[in-house]
Formats: C-alpha cells, sequence, structure tokens
C-alpha cells in the first residue's frame, strides 16, 4: 500500500520529480568527475611511486658508456652499471635495434619502427590503456617467439599477427641485412589513441614530475608506429639465434638485436650509503652518460605530491561550491514537493494512518526516486562509455566513484527524511488541513 501511496505521490508532482531527478543527476556526474579528475592524477604516478622512495636518482638517459678493453661502449644491461656504482640498484628501458616494418606500405629504407625495451620490474610496474589485447608479462620473456606490443599510426596489424623478422642491422656484407633463418614476432597488443606510455617524453624535464616520464602516442601526431617489447625476451631470442648467425655478424657483435640503456632508468640507493658514495655515483653518471634530465628520488617523490595536492585543491572546492549551488535548488524542491503532498498526508491521517507512517510514505518516495536516479546515472555513464564518447577523456566509473554517489544519494534520502518531519512532525491534521485551504 505504501509502495502505491509512493507512486501516486511522483505521479501528482511531476514537474518536481522531473527537476528532482535532473539536479539529482548532475550532483551525481559531478561526483563522477571530480574523483576521476583526482584519480587521474595519481593513477600515472602510483605506477612510479616505488621507483621515487628512498634515496636515489631519476633520468631520462641518451646513452650511457662503460669501459670495455681499450674501448668506451653503451651499457647494454643495468647489471653492469650496477658493477661500476656505489650501493645502487638500478632499473631502465632500452632502445633496442631491430627493424620492424609496421607502417612501411612503400618499402622505403629508413622508416623502421622505434623499438622500446625494458626491464622486468619496469615492465610489470605499469600498463598503459590498450585497445585490443594484453600488455606484455614478465612470465611469457623467455619464449621461443618474440612477442610485442604495438602504438601503430595505422591500422596495419592486428592482435595475434605473426611478423617475419627476415634483417638485422649488425649482419655484414649485404645492402639487404639478410638472416639466414627467420625469425618470428607476434603481436599481442595495440596500444590505444591517446595512451601513455613509459619512454622517452617530450617534455624534456619540464615539469620535473612524475609527468616527465609518460609520453601519449597520439596516431595524428607521429610519424611512425612504436614497438614495445621485454628486453629479457630480446636478450632469450638473441641467445637462440645467435649461433646460426654468428659467422654472418659484423665483427664484434655479439648479438642479432643489439641494444643499449636509453629513456626513462631508476636508480634506487641501498640504505647505509654515504654521502661520499653519493656524490662517487653522481660524477661517475655524469662523466660517462648522456642525459636529457637528471633528479633526485626526493625531487622527484616532492613535486610529484605537490603537484597532486594542488590539483586536488583547484578540484575539490569547485566540487564542494557546484553540490552546495545544487543542494540550495534540491531544498527548495524538496520542501515544494513536501508541501505539496501535506493535504493528503492529513487525509491519510484522518483514515486511520499515523504520523509516522504518513511520513514513511514520503520517504519510500524519495528512496525509490534517488536509487532510480542513481541506477540511470550508472546506465547513461555506461553507454557513453560503450559507444567510446568518454575516449580520451579521463572520466571513469571506478570504486571510489560509486562509493562517493552512493554516500551523496544516502546524505539527501536522510535530508529528505530531516526535513519531512521538521514540517509535517508537530503539526497537526487540523493545522495541515487549514493552511492548505
Amino acid at each position: 500500500m505504501k509502495l502505491k501511496y509512493a507512486l501516486y505521490e511522483q505521479k501528482k508532482n511531476k514537474l518536481m520529480t522531473i527537476l528532482f531527478f535532473i539536479q539529482t543527476m548532475i550532483v551525481l556526474i559531478m561526483i563522477v568527475s571530480i574523483i576521476s579528475a583526482i584519480f587521474s592524477r595519481y593513477e600515472k604516478y602510483k605506477p612510479l611511486e616505488s621507483f621515487f622512495r628512498g634515496d636515489g636518482l631519476n633520468m631520462h638517459m641518451t646513452d650511457l658508456l662503460g669501459r670495455n678493453g681499450q674501448r668506451y661502449l653503451p651499457f647494454t644491461e643495468s647489471s653492469d652499471v650496477e658493477k661500476y656504482l656505489k650501493k645502487a640498484h638500478m632499473v631502465s628501458s632500452y632502445s633496442i635495434q631491430m627493424t620492424f616494418d609496421i607502417d612501411n606500405k612503400k618499402n622505403e629504407l629508413g622508416t623502421w619502427s622505434p623499438v622500446v625495451g625494458y626491464d622486468d620490474e619496469l615492465l610489470s610496474a605499469y600498463t598503459p590503456e590498450m585497445e585490443t589485447g594484453r600488455w606484455l608479462r614478465i612470465e611469457d620473456a623467455d619464449t621461443d617467439m618474440i612477442e610485442i606490443v604495438l602504438a601503430q599510426k595505422e591500422n596495419s596489424h592486428k592482435v595475434g599477427d605473426i611478423i617475419t623478422l627476415t634483417t638485422s642491422d649488425v649482419i655484414k656484407d649485404s645492402r639487404k641485412y639478410k638472416l639466414s633463418k627467420q625469425v618470428k614476432a607476434k603481436v599481442v597488443g595495440i596500444l590505444a589513441d591517446g595512451a601513455s606510455t613509459i619512454m622517452r617524453t617530450k617534455h624534456y624535464g619540464e615539469y620535473s614530475d612524475f609527468r616527465d616520464y609518460y609520453y601519449p602516442f597520439n596516431r595524428d601526431e607521429e610519424e611512425r608506429a612504436v614497438v614495445f617489447v621485454s628486453k629479457r625476451d630480446i636478450e632469450h631470442n638473441n641467445r637462440i639465434n645467435v649461433a646460426t648467425e654468428q659467422k654472418n655478424l659484423i665483427k664484434g657483435e655479439k648479438c642479432i638485436w643489439p641494444y643499449i640503456i636509453s629513456g626513462p632508468c631508476f636508480i634506487q640507493y641501498d640504505k647505509g650509503i654515504s654521502k661520499k658514495e653519493k656524490e662517487y655515483n653522481s660524477k661517475y653518471l655524469a662523466v660517462n652518460g648522456r642525459y636529457v634530465f637528471r633528479h633526485t628520488s626526493v625531487e622527484m617523490r616532492e613535486n610529484s605530491m605537490e603537484y597532486i595536492m594542488n590539483q586536488m585543491n583547484i578540484l575539490i572546492p569547485i566540487l564542494i561550491a557546484m553540490i552546495i549551488l545544487t543542494m540550495m535548488s534540491i531544498i527548495s524542491s524538496t520542501v515544494i514537493m513536501i508541501r505539496q503532498n501535506m493535504h493528503n498526508y492529513s487525509i491519510y491521517y484522518m483514515l486511520g494512518l499515523t504520523w509516522r507512517k504518513c511520513m514513511s510514505i514520503h520517504v519510500l518516495s524519495v528512496i525509490m526516486m534517488q536509487m532510480g536516479i542513481f541506477v540511470f546515472t550508472i546506465f547513461c555513464i555506461g553507454i557513453c562509455k560503450k559507444l567510446g564518447a568518454l575516449d580520451r577523456t579521463v572520466f571513469a566509473l571506478g570504486g571510489w566513484q560509486l562509493l562517493g554517489c552512493l554516500v551523496m544519494i544516502v546524505f539527501f534520502i536522510v535530508f529528505s527524511i530531516v526535513l519531512s518531519f521538521l514540517l509535517i512532525g508537530k503539526k497537526s491534521a487540523k493545522d495541515i488541513l487549514s493552511e492548505v485551504e
């Protein structure tokens, strides 16, 4: 019976119900937007947070040279660099000399896609947004088929495609650098347009925080595709195939696809490292390395948190102000709805219902309306996401966004209950009928 009267109450006040519906929906969308904006700032910092802990150095390397006999050659392993540093652990990205011909439809020379490799720790720290397929996995790094993820400019490949590698830049005496044995690479993922990856960036240290390590790949702005691999996967396949190609390699080369440390690198110091040892490390890297920028872990950590807090200080007051303005309108709508229903409540009372039961009809009406608004809002957001309307935006619907919406819904329900008691609770049916007349 209460449900019937609650539905009648909403039907009787169509205009106010629609107005209340729209106002509450706007508030929920604002909550989702602001929470998404705040979390979008933090979600890019979180994967790198472990690299910024404690003491250390963070940099964008061009190359880092180490002594090899009478010559200085680029380092190819983070573990080799650690041997020259004091009490330090290094995690690196790599530039890999592989000839992937992804978007080259005219078979022009010199149009190979750049290949970016990662140490295991960096590979597993962050998963960029994927259009199809998946990101690289550590457990697949020792397979005989090379696995790759593409950030492609054209839709030239899809997940599951097998690319045959027939060339290498370190094969001697041949313009085409032909391998004697074909090597297979499998496309396991396609990066989403606009997705960010940890690699050499456009910013060149202008932010001095975590943003300096992310490169947003936008198809319309790129000249060519980019290939992402696990460095250990390349290392494994080099070992498998080098015996076959050894006689064809240029003198001094020990692998088919050479690679060097290049791009984002993170050096973390062990506990107990002395000031003198830090100075030694800093000097060694400055003398033997070329880098775009370099910061201490303390600087990156503090600057990153300052940026996130500044963004929160900007966004949260906006959210509060917009909610207050909307709440004022919702309060007015609620008061009007209650006053419009007072005549019915007084009649229900005279027919035998208690005031508590009369008010419970209004409360049930509000609960039904609020839950309907919540479900409808979530449904609309889901549809927009499905249609791609939210692509390349930070708007997302996660656990915290849902919790924020539910908290606001509960607040509206409690507020409506309190307001109904204040407006109805102390009045008699006779008083209400007199006011209505």
